[in-house]
Order: structure tokens, then sequence, then C-alpha cells
């Protein structure tokens, strides 16, 4: 193996690796919207409106995020970081029938109440950040 001379860096580079960008802006946004909407008690759970807000404003910068930096595409972006959000959903309904049965008898319609306005913020920021993109290359 080659020896570098003294005080020789690597170059630094800012490409990142598209997968791993779509990766992490997907958990950041699962973790984002799930961790407040897990918090709440199941009496006071009102969708979409516990989804509305913050957190879907976190899921579309997140998505533009990912096109920027990662250079992922718009669709597999926006399907992607969108999915994050029906996904916390259903990560609750899992966890409380397993616990009590009978407690989410409609989570198909959950997860649709939450999809409209997931992909909404997903496809926007993914819009956004695909527009910012060409305009910096």
């Amino acid at each position: 193996m080659p020896r570098r001379p003294a005080g020789h860096r690597h170059p630094v580079t800012t490409k990142v690796d598209g997968h791993r960008a779509l990766a992490l802006a997907a958990c950041a946004a699962f973790l984002v919207v799930g961790i407040p909407y897990w918090a709440r008690p199941l009496s006071g759970l009102s969708l979409p409106r516990d989804i509305l807000g913050v957190p879907l404003v976190a899921v579309g910068v997140l998505a533009a995020l990912s096109c920027i930096v990662g250079r992922t595409g718009f669709w597999k972006t926006g399907l992607a970081v969108s999915a994050s959000v029906p996904a916390a959903v259903m990560a609750r309904v899992v966890c409380e029938a397993s616990l009590v049965p009978g407690t989410h008898n409609l989570w198909p319609f959950e997860l649709v109440l939450v999809a409209g306005p997931a992909l909404a913020a997903g496809f926007c920021g993914a819009a956004v950040g695909s527009l910012l993109r060409r305009l910096m290359a």
C-alpha cells in the first residue's frame, strides 16, 4: 500500500449516496410523525388532524433534502418519504391491536385518511427539492 506524504488528506466529497439519503429521510420522517402521534392517548386521536402541521412540513422538508443532497428522483423520493406517515400510523395500530384486540377495527380507514396529506407533503417536498437541485446544477 503506497504511503501518502505527511499532511496529505483525502479530498472532501459532497456527494451522498442516494439510497442512504433516501433511507435516512424516510426513517426521520417516520420518527418525526410517529413520536408525537404515539404519545397521544387513543381516546384523543383524530385523524388526519393529528398529523397535520409541523409533522407534514417536516416530511416535505425531508423529501426536499433527500432530492438535493442525495440526488434521488422525484417519484422515488415522493413515494418513499410519504410512505413513512402511514407506516407510523400502522406501527401504532399493530402495537395497540396486539395488546387490546378490537381497538383499531377500522385501521384501513386510518391509513387512507393519512395517505392523502402524506402524499401531498412528500411530493411537494420532492418537487421543491428537484427544482432546487436543477437550479443549483
